[in-house]
């Protein structure tokens, strides 16, 4: 048995998915030490071939795993060749999925991402609200707030606190 493995996370997004997804499966191997590098925005063919150039270079004929979250089939083509164990997360989850559901799936790359106009419109709208009310002024509309950030002015209190919720905030000055 080997004691060292080459891993490539290959994406057509930022490769969070395919990263997290591959560790979460290789953690359960702890005897074995993984060398692991991420190619993210994977978009042409072009591309593809020089990171295939690259992964087949650099592992020297041992057979690399590829994690791919990628969408394309022309670009899976690149990576789905003998020279490498090629494991397709879209294809093994989302085939799966269109049978169970009965329902045939987007197959587009970025869709978990997608921001539409009322996204865009929610956000402007929560950004307006945050500089109307900055340092206390207007508290009589605190009430419409989702949530009130206290702290000493410009600490620095952002959006950014709570990453994944468009909310209007008050902020206020102590």
């Amino acid at each position: 048995m080997r004691t060292s493995k080459d891993i490539y996370y290959i994406s057509d997004g930022t490769g969070i998915l395919v990263n997290n997804l591959g560790n979460a499966l290789i953690c359960q191997f702890p005897e074995i030490n993984f060398n692991e590098e991420r190619f993210p925005f994977i978009r042409t063919v072009a591309t593809a071939k020089k990171i295939m150039e690259y992964i087949l270079k650099r592992s020297d004929g041992h057979r690399p795993f590829i994690f791919s979250t990628i969408i394309n089939a022309e670009i899976i083509a690149v990576f789905n060749v003998p020279e490498v164990e090629f494991f397709d997360a879209y294809v093994f989850f989302l085939e799966r999925l269109e049978n169970r559901l009965n329902a045939k799936a987007l197959w587009a790359p970025g869709a978990s991402r997608k921001v539409t106009d009322v996204d865009i419109d929610r956000r402007v709208e929560a950004i307006h609200y945050c500089l109307e009310h900055d340092d206390g002024t207007k508290t009589s509309e605190y009430d419409m707030a989702d949530a009130i950030i206290i702290g000493v002015s410009r600490a620095g209190k952002p959006i950014s606190s709570f990453p994944n919720t468009i909310c209007r905030m008050a902020y206020s000055a102590t």
